[in-house]
């Protein structure tokens, strides 16, 4: 049998040519193909802190400022790894949103408070 790639002779049974290195072409013969692209990116930290500080703020929102504060820092958080070219887009989706459905309860429980503090003479 002779090598395809630089024409030397390769003796039976061996898997490749003595002369290249190069694979025959045998049924049993397996080839790996390493791809180095196929890793996956790097997660945004900020897409796991602005989801984290989102769920944070939903527990929060009846505590009122405790719920901004998460609230806003994970709509910041989430814009921002939003914009970056790492993976983990869902999470800062995920942050983003459950920061804003947080602070409309934070907002209301501040503003409820104060009302009735009002009342009182405070």
């Amino acid at each position: 049998m002779f090598c395809k790639k630089c024409g030397g002779q390769i003796p039976d049974g061996r898997p490749f040519c003595p002369s290249c290195g190069t694979p025959v072409d045998a049924p049993n013969t397996v080839v790996y193909n390493v791809n180095n692209s196929a890793q996956p990116k790097p997660t945004s930290g900020l897409a796991v802190a602005s989801l984290i500080l989102g769920i944070l703020a939903i527990v929060l929102a009846c505590f009122g400022v405790a719920g901004i504060i998460c609230g806003i820092l994970a709509v910041i958080m989430g814009g921002v790894a939003l914009a970056s070219k790492k993976s983990g887009k869902g999470m800062a989706i995920a942050g983003l949103v459950c920061g804003l459905i947080a602070l409309v309860p934070a907002i209301i429980v501040i503003s409820a408070g104060r009302t009735f503090f009002a009342m009182l003479g405070f």
